[in-house]
């Protein structure tokens, strides 16, 4: 399907596109989801959050990768534990993956991420004037 904003994307539980993205100084293969039945097109809200991210990727990803830290850091202990280590280390990026982003068809997205200490992963909420930092599965509440 071409979509007038989005771009070529094709169907698996969403519409989806494959990239390549530089995101808290790294470089990450992902995939991008538009949240959406087969025979629905990406409404204007999805379309206009995935304009904005790409928009303020550059900001978006300085402000997500300090509401990450600031959220790691509070559950440190309990990732250390986890994974046996004795320090926690000073590039957390290492910890997670970004697995997808996520438009959902309010406008928020969410960079949804796997962890190295648990099978459960985390999300960075984008709402337009807000992030935050939680449990995967908070995003399915949004």
């Amino acid at each position: 399907m071409e979509d007038i904003v989005c771009g070529e994307l094709y169907y698996s539980n969403g519409w989806c596109k494959d990239i390549t993205i530089n995101f808290w100084n790294n470089t990450w293969n992902t995939k991008l989801v538009i949240s959406a039945y087969e025979d629905e097109i990406p409404n204007s809200e999805q379309q206009d959050s995935y304009s904005r991210f790409f928009e303020y990727m550059e900001d978006i990803s300085k402000l997500s990768l300090r509401k990450l830290k600031e959220y790691l850091l509070q559950i440190k202990e309990d990732i250390m534990i986890r994974l046996g280590i004795p320090d926690f280390p000073k590039d957390i990026t290492q910890l997670l993956d970004i697995q997808q982003i996520l438009f959902l068809e309010s406008g928020t997205f969410a960079i949804i991420c796997s962890t190295t200490w648990d099978e459960h992963g985390i999300a960075i909420i984008c709402r337009e004037t807000e992030i935050e930092v939680c449990p995967e599965d908070m995003v399915w509440f949004e």
